[in-house]
């Protein structure tokens, strides 16, 4: 160990980025929180209610595309400077402007795909299930994540990266000995272009059941030396030998039944005619802001017991 050398200066670099990055994420969760705020409290989104279509579900997607529009347009300048900007300098990212546009609008595109099925769903239950909304939203949230992870492999990571199976040979044969002495099936192993966005180095698994694949970056294959491969992989597959993944699983399943039953109390008490928010009640689309306030304040609340 006393042979390893380690740079001071790239050590004091680091954790000046890894500061920069909580404050810049502290400052998008301000921001998001006053936008919210001023939403409800300025009665913006009740007059946006009373000009949207009589249909509930085109009037909840319309709703939920202009306030994503305008949270986009209001955060960009944090946006760019955390995920462009700040990378560049310390040396961690090689895209140009218009590359990381183009990401940034299938990221946003993807997550407004997403988003819209999310928020159609939570309201159908508040509707339809006005009592029991938050657990049968706990068990929908469960059942999308696992549907995500089934076809990320297919679908979602084509979107940015060009995904090829490693070819045959040692390093191939060499990481799958490894899996299947962890007994861990795989669909294959595959790299992808990582270099064109920078000079770091990942491996990770990606897909569940049939879909499940071991990912390497290219800028892994070229940097590392297949002992060093061989480590990265290795404590991966502990998590899986562990049981971590299935008990992180449990668990974020059981922070979010929480995080929508206190949800749901904080609705019940605050969305209705004699609220502070003139909303007709928790089904109200015009509370759109109240519910994501909600979720994200009770989310803040139990995260250190995830991290934890």
């Amino acid at each position: 160990l006393n042979e390893i050398a380690i740079d001071p200066k790239r050590q004091i670099r680091a954790r000046r980025y890894a500061s920069l990055q909580r404050r810049l994420f502290l400052a998008e969760l301000v921001l998001g929180i006053l936008f919210l705020s001023a939403l409800l409290w300025s009665g913006v989104t009740i007059r946006l209610r009373d000009i949207l279509p009589a249909s509930p579900y085109f009037a909840t997607t319309l709703f939920f595309t202009i306030i994503s529009a305008a949270y986009g347009v209001l955060s960009f300048p944090l946006t760019y400077y955390r995920g462009l900007a700040l990378p560049r300098y310390y040396g961690l990212s090689k895209e140009n402007f218009r590359d990381w546009l183009g990401t940034q609008a299938k990221e946003g595109l993807l997550g407004w795909i997403l988003g819209v099925i999310a928020i159609l769903a939570i309201y159908a239950l508040l509707i339809y299930l006005p009592d029991w909304w938050w657990l049968a939203a706990t068990l929908f949230t469960a059942l999308l994540s696992a549907l995500i992870s089934f076809i990320a492999p297919w679908f979602i990571m084509p979107l940015f990266f060009k995904a090829e199976p490693l070819p045959d040979g040692d390093l191939r044969q060499r990481l799958e000995s490894l899996a299947a002495r962890a007994n861990f099936s795989t669909a294959g192993i595959y790299s992808i272009d990582w270099s064109k966005k920078g000079d770091t180095a990942n491996a990770m698994f990606l897909g569940m059941g049939r879909s499940r694949r071991i990912i390497l970056t290219d800028t892994l294959l070229k940097k590392y030396t297949p002992e060093e491969m061989d480590t990265i992989l290795a404590h991966e597959l502990g998590h899986y030998r562990l049981g971590h993944i299935a008990w992180l699983l449990v668990l974020q399943s059981g922070l979010a039944l929480i995080v929508f039953a206190l949800t749901h109390l904080a609705l019940k008490r605050l969305a209705s005619i004699n609220g502070p928010f003139g909303l007709y009640g928790p089904s109200d689309v015009a509370g759109m802001p109240l519910l994501a306030a909600a979720l994200l304040v009770f989310s803040l609340i139990v995260s250190p017991f995830l991290m934890a």
